[in-house]
């Protein structure tokens, strides 16, 4: 059928053809524009759309993945354009334009219905929690590959829908009015679907499903190639409507990009490393509700697809798309699938995950009971550590469990539990051996045609230390030495210290009462609480960091009595804020358990020794500065007794090298326990046996108690050896009589 727009003189033709370019790039620049702007009014809402594609769907944790992803999106749209000069040039069939992403949207799909849910389930002896995490990364790496997948595809088909030269086959528009008509569709469907989302009260559904511009790109050019396209051809209507079905796909995969982009970023933010497992099992449990309406809300944003592409389809159009367009509905029936083949094995998934984190969850908040797990065989019994606080203090140090006297003993190691095999229905002791505060266990087989796991309660206790060790924080640059807490509660009272490295600068007592409830010490929570709110460093919910407090307890402290104390603790809380920008409750320390430190000797004043103060002079070169609460008498004790040391320190040393006069000059602090600390030997410079002893000594001083504040002490000394004295003659002595001790 002739064009009758081909009759005419040259001008006129000239003319028009001008105004229909003008009107075609008009329509094609607006239809383009209408995604792009409402992606664009949308974004402005919610930081959602360009940020969540790229680094959600496209996120690889492998540098190899995504080099593959690459390459596949670079060899697939340099063979869809090749194919679609092959058509342009030839004339041959649009729909052949559709066979490279139709290929790469089933070889995709296939991928994820055949991903194993669970990478380890052939290792049941790993626990619950290593094997929910090792499934969610199963499932991230899933949904990477296949949002890659549907955004190559979606953007190939988009580029092929334009490549097929539309202006060549598109009729006068002021003789059709179907473009236009297509348009009108086009440009009220995409916010009429965003304005239903948002009646149904899914209004961040709908801001995700078209919030993405890179999503929303492929589907405007879809909408272009309807549109310029829409128009009868002088190769008749089923060319026409062919190369609608082709356009058509590009939109539909666009805009179900888009409609999923959100769920596949939440999928990959379940295996963010360090997630704690509660907050894992709650992300798949939502992500399980969402997934759903998700794919709903990409249906609901492709029918402004489906309806442009029936309001510009010609008139005897679909008779002869449906008999040329065979590739093009095979991809349009796999991007319509991909919600469901998306929903479907994720949504198992997640269950999945949901049933390890709920057993994991029972077994670490209820130690000591056991748990029957299908996934074992019969009669083996499973054993792990698990502290009675959730989120505080994880075993971690190496431990032998002892199961009856039928078995061997086991050992223990962190993120390996242990294995017996063999057990019957009788009942068996369980016993922990290791640096743990613990109690022995009395076990019996729940289900006897499956195996049975059990987390044995323990809470770590840290390596004797020899001094006041303090927890290491990272430095802060221009900040003070932070302090942390020091509560020694192997005694009949709570001693509570708030210590500055080596120096107590708030002494703090409390009673060893007991109450019912939760907070077994409530006194000692509140003396807690007071001290962090005077010198915690860590008051801003942003700050993400805890203060530190160790906790001094004897190794034979019983399990529950050690569990009342850390528990008082631990019951101070603060607000914190997530990463995420949720806020919830946290304990205001991160506690350590360790034994009590060995107690420090003090020094005394002991009669003055004759051959010290013979043969040593000690003279203060200047007066001692003190600053600090001491009073004067308290100073002049502590110094008199160092004299008298330093005296004896200077003796030993003499008698190595006699004749040599020593310049001391040191400085130390008092801290609120009496105890001295952060001592500072400024001459005799080096190290020296001389200087250790007198280092010693400082540390050793009496002071007494204050309940807060430091005081500083410097002194300076000058030690110079006596001459000795003339020798005078003494009575001789027989040798019985000196070894008898006899008087002559």
């Amino acid at each position: 059928m002739a064009d009758k727009d081909a009759s005419g003189k040259p001008e006129e033709r000239a003319r028009r053809a001008s105004r229909r370019t003008r009107q075609n790039l008009a329509v094609a620049t607006i239809t383009l524009l209408v995604p792009i702007a409402v992606a664009l009014v949308l974004l402005a809402e919610a930081e959602a759309g360009l940020v969540r594609v790229a680094f959600f769907s496209l996120h690889l944790a492998e540098p190899r993945g995504a080099l593959a992803v690459g390459f596949a999106l670079g060899f697939t749209l340099a063979a869809t354009v090749a194919l679609a000069r092959f058509v342009a040039e030839r004339r041959a069939s649009a729909s052949l334009v559709c066979l490279p992403p139709a290929f790469l949207a089933a070889i995709t799909l296939a991928a994820s219905i055949a991903w194993m849910p669970d990478p380890l389930a052939s290792a049941p002896d790993l626990s619950l929690g290593d094997r929910a995490r090792a499934a969610a990364f199963a499932l991230t790496t899933r949904a990477s590959l296949e949002g890659a997948g549907l955004l190559v595809a979606s953007i190939s088909l988009g580029i092929a829908a334009l490549s097929l030269r539309p202006g060549r086959v598109t009729a006068s528009i002021n003789k059709d009015n179907r473009p236009l008509a297509a348009l009108i569709v086009a440009t009220l469907s995409l916010p009429a679907a965003a304005l239903v989302a948002r009646l149904l009260g899914k209004d961040d559904l709908g801001r995700d499903a078209v919030g993405s511009w890179i999503a929303a790109l492929p589907a405007g050019m879809g909408l272009v190639a309807v549109v310029l396209g829409a128009s009868r051809t002088n190769r008749g209507d089923g060319y026409a409507a062919t190369r609608l079905l082709a356009a058509a796909c590009a939109g539909i995969g666009g805009v179900l990009l888009a409609s999923l982009a959100p769920a596949m970023g939440e999928v990959i933010a379940l295996s963010t490393p360090g997630a704690p497992l509660p907050a894992l099992g709650r992300a798949a449990r939502d992500l399980r509700r969402t997934t759903v309406e998700l794919a709903a809300t990409g249906a609901i944003f492709a029918l402004p697809i489906v309806l442009t592409t029936l309001v510009a389809m010609p008139p005897r159009g679909l008779t002869g798309a449906l008999s040329r367009a065979r590739p093009t509905l095979l991809v349009t029936f796999l991007l319509a699938l991909a919600p469901a083949l998306f929903v479907l094995p994720t949504n198992a998934a997640l269950r999945h995950i949901e049933s390890l984190v709920a057993d994991q969850t029972r077994l670490t908040t209820n130690p000591g009971v056991s748990l029957a797990d299908p996934s074992l065989p019969p009669g083996t019994l499973v054993v792990d550590l698990a502290s009675p606080f959730p989120t505080e203090l994880p075993p971690t140090t190496p431990a032998q469990i002892v199961l009856g006297f039928q078995f061997s003993p086991a050992r223990w190691e962190h993120g390996v539990p242990v294995r017996f095999d063999g057990l019957d229905d009788s009942s068996y002791d369980l016993l922990l051996k290791g640096r743990y505060f613990s109690t022995p266990l009395r076990i019996t087989l729940p289900d006897p045609r499956f195996g049975t796991r059990i987390a044995v309660p323990a809470i770590p206790l840290a390596p004797p230390l020899l001094g006041p060790a303090e927890p290491i924080e990272p430095p802060t640059p221009h900040a003070p030495p932070p302090g942390f807490l020091d509560i020694d509660a192997s005694l009949d009272e709570f001693v509570l210290k708030w210590r500055i490295r080596d120096i107590v600068t708030t002494l703090r007592r409390a009673p060893r009462e007991a109450a019912a409830g939760n907070v077994r010490h409530p006194v000692l929570a509140a003396v807690v609480a007071d001290l962090w709110k005077d010198h915690g460093a860590h008051h801003d919910p942003q700050d993400r960091t805890r203060d530190r407090a160790m906790i001094r307890l004897s190794p034979d402290t019983r399990l529950e009595e050690a569990r009342g104390v850390i528990a008082s603790i631990l019951s101070v809380e603060r607000t914190m804020q997530t990463r995420n920008g949720e806020t919830r409750s946290v304990p205001v320390f991160d506690v350590t358990v360790a034994e009590p430190l060995k107690p420090r000797a003090r020094a005394t004043l002991s009669p003055p020794d004759a051959q010290a103060s013979d043969t040593v002079t000690l003279e203060e070169a200047e007066e001692a500065r003190v600053s600090g609460n001491l009073t004067r008498e308290d100073v002049d004790v502590g110094l008199a007794v160092l004299h008298a040391e330093i005296r004896d320190c200077y003796r030993i040393e003499f008698d190595k090298r006699p004749g040599e006069p020593i310049d001391l000059n040191l400085q130390f602090r008092v801290g609120a326990d009496g105890f001295v600390g952060d001592v500072k030997l400024i001459s005799p410079p080096g190290e020296t046996s001389f200087g250790a002893c007198v280092k010693d000594s400082v540390w050793r001083l009496p002071f007494p108690e204050r309940e807060t504040g430091i005081s500083s002490i410097r002194q300076r000394l000058r030690l110079t050896p006596k001459p000795p004295a003339e020798d005078t003659e003494a009575p001789e002595r027989s040798p019985e009589s000196l070894y008898y001790g006899s008087e002559p």
